[in-house]
């Protein structure tokens, strides 16, 4: 295992989580620093915004299953690890809740359908909620589509060269209110 702590507390990250770790720590979830905590939680998928009042749409969340709960629910810190057990950031922890599967897809995804592949993904999750910041130790390693893999800085500094003109694009789960 790469970068051992030991008697550090570990869960290993499925591919999304990976993701979502990647993006916090490169910048592209800013103002977020770490997975939410439970006042983010509630205030987002109540209100579409974080605690503060920075409109935010998709909680960012790191679930657990309740036997890893027993486990790390009187650890300060977590390390976080990939497929392969490698360790890729220190999760710093501040709050470890319960939350309601049917009421965040009823919130976030309108519905309850399991077809959905968020509510299906929502539903095989864990039932508790990590929350805290987190400290990256290395990136993911990938191999794929590596050309078009850029962190915001480069992504704004590709874009500055390639005369596009300006765009706009803001994509969003939720239907629009005059869509049935």
């Amino acid at each position: 295992m790469v970068g051992e702590i030991p008697g550090l507390p570990k869960i290993v990250l499925d591919d999304k989580n990976i993701s979502d770790l990647e993006m916090i720590a490169n910048g592209a979830m800013s103002p977020l620093t770490g997975f939410m905590n439970q006042r983010d939680y509630q205030s987002v998928i109540t209100s579409m915004h974080l605690a503060n009042g920075f409109a935010w749409t998709l909680p960012i969340t790191l679930a657990v299953a309740k036997d890893a709960y027993q486990k790390i629910k009187k650890a300060e810190h977590l390390g976080l690890l990939d497929l392969q057990k490698n360790l890729l950031a220190i999760l710093h922890l501040e709050d470890i809740y319960p939350y309601k599967k049917e009421e965040e897809a009823r919130q976030i995804f309108r519905t309850e359908d399991s077809h959905h592949p968020g509510v299906a993904y929502l539903f095989q999750q864990g039932e508790y909620y990590l929350g805290g910041s987190i400290s990256m130790i290395q990136p993911p390693i990938h191999t794929d589509f590596i050309k078009y893999r850029l962190d915001p800085l480069h992504t704004r500094q590709a874009f500055s060269g390639a005369r596009l003109g300006e765009h706009c694009r803001f994509s969003d789960s939720q239907p629009h209110p005059s869509r049935p």
